[in-house]
């Protein structure tokens, strides 16, 4: 993952973050920062026995949110790993399938 981080990087130029939560075997889901200068672990227990769909997107928007925040990138990454991870955690059952939960932080 680091690596392919490295490689994205020097190839269009831009911050990258490689997800990880669909690696097998872990005890926890990592993802990979890295913008040039700075490279973060961003690490979370993986959330086991859930399989929901939209996590990336969920996360990039999240990203987004915080920078319109006024957030710095590093930190709107780890805010947003942060986030999703309470989604995932926090998710619930619809029509059968886990869908994740985004209001998992008002939840009673």
């Amino acid at each position: 993952m680091r690596r392919a981080a490295r490689q994205i990087k020097s190839r269009f130029g831009c911050a990258v973050l490689v997800k990880g939560g669909h690696l097998r075997g872990g005890r926890e889901a990592v993802d990979i920062f890295y913008d040039g200068e700075t490279e973060l672990l961003l690490a979370a227990p993986f959330v086991k026995g859930v399989s929901t769909h939209g996590t990336g997107c969920a996360y990039s928007a999240a990203i987004a949110g915080y920078l319109a925040l006024g957030c710095d990138l590093e930190r709107s990454v780890g805010r947003a790993k942060r986030y999703v991870t309470g989604a995932i955690a926090g998710s619930v059952i619809a029509g059968g399938h886990a869908v994740l939960n985004h209001f998992w932080e008002h939840a009673p």
